[in-house]
């Protein structure tokens, strides 16, 4: 990677942790994004079922997190309405987020969001995804989950796996009511850096999964991320998510432990310096994992 790219990733660093006003809430911290309070650290529960899957959450939401990601192909929408019933937190104050990953046409959007309303038990989702791109019906579909938010059974519309094209299409045919999100896969060994700063000029926040690399391709072990980690007396997992956050990009590690869960909370009383980021910038492999 060349000199200016390792300079673009300290600099991101260092103007989102100056930005004191990213940071809307003591407890939770938040990306204000066109007035809405976006959590950095959420919930993941890709793979988290059953009753003990319910715990997790509910541990999770205990523990101080504000927003549970899931989505109607996970097949636990039934337990996190479960756990943010049973959690005695306002419900407004919870950020649920579900995805449609079939079905994304006109009628299939809003036979989807009711299914998962029924199945969660919920009023309304705060996050409706796209989880995928839906080819030449993403626009009827967009227009047909657009009136599903007039109607309030979604407050925002986001998407998954698209690429900076992609957003940027619909960014371009509905100026009104454009992504709030795009989730895709980001970690030291895939950074995105590009497409960071494309949906930074377009408005559209980043949210990362699979931040650890995932099944196969952990990061974790990498002795770069030791190293660091040892420096700030962190562990390699908090080191990657402040990476992620001094990026100004919402993450969202997925654990049942909630040793694990409070750790991947603990991380914004250190930052990286723009050593550690160039020092992480040189993991970049390159690796597109868009589908």
């Amino acid at each position: 990677m060349q000199r200016r790219e390792f300079m673009k990733i300290s600099a991101l660093g260092v103007m989102a942790m100056a930005n004191v006003s990213l940071f809307a809430n003591e407890s939770v911290k938040t990306l204000n994004l066109g007035g809405v309070n976006l959590p950095f650290v959420g919930l993941g529960t890709l793979d988290i079922r059953g009753a003990e899957g319910q715990k997790a959450i509910e541990s999770a939401l205990k523990l101080g997190y504000r927003l549970i990601d899931s989505a109607v192909m996970y097949g636990n929408e039934e337990i996190v309405g479960k756990a943010v019933k049973n959690s005695g937190i306002k419900r407004d104050e919870i950020i649920v987020t579900t995805k449609i990953y079939t079905n994304i046409n006109k009628n299939g959007v809003k036979e989807t969001l009711l299914g998962s309303l029924k199945r969660s038990g919920l009023e309304y989702f705060d996050i409706y995804m796209f989880h995928r791109h839906g080819g030449s019906r993403t626009n009827e579909a967009w227009e047909a989950a657009v009136e599903l938010k007039k109607q309030g059974l979604c407050k925002h519309l986001a998407v998954s796996n698209f690429t900076p094209e992609e957003v940027r299409d619909v960014c371009v045919n509905f100026k009104d009511e454009k992504p709030l999100i795009n989730q895709i896969l980001i970690n030291p060994f895939d950074q995105k850096i590009s497409a960071g700063v494309a949906h930074k000029e377009l408005g559209v926040a980043l949210q990362s999964f699979s931040s650890f690399g995932g099944s196969g391709a952990s990061v974790l072990g990498e002795q770069t991320l030791i190293n660091i980690a040892k420096k700030h007396g962190k562990t390699p997992a908090q080191v990657v998510l402040i990476w992620l956050i001094q990026r100004e990009i919402l993450t969202i590690p997925k654990s049942m432990s909630e040793k694990r869960q409070a750790e991947n909370l603990a991380v914004f009383d250190f930052t990286l310096d723009a050593n550690d980021m160039n020092e992480i910038a040189k993991m970049d492999r390159g690796q597109n994992f868009y589908y």
